[in-house]
């Protein structure tokens, strides 16, 4: 966006450009948090790392 409008788009909430995950989490993937098996949906939004996490009866919001 910034290459076709010339708008400084760096810098504003969320942006971390020295972030770096210590271990990052496929979509789609299940594992297990104590004893019940939750997957990581990733579901980009206004960051490319947010993703959800579904549990058998609920959905939590996480931005990784």
């Amino acid at each position: 966006m910034a290459t076709l409008t010339g708008a400084d788009i760096g810098g504003g909430e969320g942006v971390d450009a020295g972030f770096m995950p210590d271990e990052t989490l496929p979509d789609g993937i299940t594992f297990d948090v104590a004893g019940r098996p939750m997957q990581a949906i990733h579901t980009p939004g206004h960051l490319a790392i947010t993703c959800r996490f579904a549990g058998a009866t609920r959905f939590f919001p996480a931005t990784m």
